[in-house]
């Protein structure tokens, strides 16, 4: 999806900015003899960048395992609209199983994104209408089975859906992280010296840390519009199911 570059992302940024800068300001100032010695924060820069690196990457493989989940099961619901309509089954039938279709479509886009799991009583009416019709005829014997192979794919990208909707990072992984955080703002805070520069790089690695930090928070939870960009699919393609409703 596209991200558009917004006046929140430009207040998070000018706070974060700000907190780099009081970092730096308030840190107390050590004799240069003291202070590279006592603290050397390079050990602990390199555990957060490498667990960093790990988290924003696992956060982004969601990410993407997500949209790939949602095209996916939208394709397969088309595919069975298609398939029921042209199959020699009875018009009431087939009406049923394209109402029931538009059905999950249409709840699904409306409620909370998050608790996609709660529309499984609506794919569950769609398959139990499938699963009523006994093919006669060679070709809706093959359409059928096309039909069920369709159906286990929509039922398997479902599960994935669901657990690609939950967050990849646990609480422990989130509490390990932001503790390796504190400690290199605090070993940050200690080599600060009399010069100018040690102020500088202070601001400038507290900012660094604070961006990442806020990149990977922003990766891993679903904001409002985001969910409303992937439920607005939902809703255009019961459109187009409802457009070849002839």
């Amino acid at each position: 999806m596209s991200h558009k570059f917004t006046t929140v992302h430009i207040f998070r940024l000018l706070i974060i900015i700000l907190m780099g800068i009081l970092i730096g300001q308030l840190s107390p100032v050590m004799p240069e003899v003291i202070a590279p010695g006592i603290s050397n924060p390079l050990i602990g820069m390199i555990v957060f960048i490498f667990l960093a690196s790990f988290l924003i990457n696992r956060t982004m493989a969601r990410n993407n395992s997500l949209e790939l989940s949602i095209s996916l099961e939208l394709s397969r619901m088309r595919r069975i609209a298609h398939l029921v309509e042209n199959m020699s089954a009875t018009r009431s039938w087939k009406k049923e199983i394209k109402e029931a279709i538009l059905v999950y479509l249409i709840e699904v886009s409306k409620e909370d994104f998050l608790s996609y799991k709660k529309s499984h009583k609506y794919f569950r009416v769609v398959t139990h209408e499938i699963y009523e019709f006994s093919p006669k005829t060679d070709r809706d014997k093959l359409l059928f089975s096309e039909l069920l192979t369709v159906t286990r794919e929509l039922a398997f990208h479902r599960q994935e859906l669901i657990n690609r909707l939950a967050s990849p990072i646990s609480p422990y992984t989130w509490a390990a992280f932001l503790l390796v955080v504190f400690i290199n703002l605090a070993l940050l805070m200690l080599v600060r010296g009399p010069d100018v520069i040690s102020t500088l790089y202070i601001s400038g690695a507290s900012i660094a840390i604070f961006l990442v930090v806020d990149i990977l928070i922003a990766l891993n939870n679903f904001t409002k519009p985001e969910q409303n960009f992937y439920q607005k699919q939902y809703e255009d393609n019961a459109k187009r199911i409802r457009a070849e409703k002839k």
